[in-house]
């Protein structure tokens, strides 16, 4: 994640290969993609690559991702009673900041 030559750095939606986030994206059984809410993104070809592959380490890592194929991270605040406009930001780390702060606060 913070490997500046990676194309994951700083990507909000990395996650461990080894235990992943089974439990908070299985939606039915085997855990397979398919059954989870990975089911909509569609692997780009690196990614791809990487499931398919027995010698890497994301071989068969269900909720595997990346900026081109992955969820997006986005902020959207509430401007009227009930209109939302979203937040530009200039980097992917000030975002997660950003988020992150808003939790600190409550």
């Amino acid at each position: 994640m913070y490997d500046k030559n990676n194309r994951r750095f700083l990507y909000p939606f990395i996650n461990c290969t080894n235990c992943g986030p089974r439990y908070t994206i299985i939606k039915n059984i085997p855990y397979d993609r398919i059954n989870t809410s990975m089911k909509k993104f569609k692997m780009c070809e690196k990614c791809y690559r990487e499931y398919t592959n027995p010698m890497d380490r994301r071989y068969h890592a269900q909720p595997i991702s990346c900026y081109d194929c992955g969820p997006k991270l986005s902020v959207k605040c509430k401007v009227e009673s009930e209109k939302y406009r979203t937040i530009e930001f200039n980097e992917e780390i000030e975002k997660i900041e950003f988020i992150a702060e808003k939790i600190k606060e409550g």
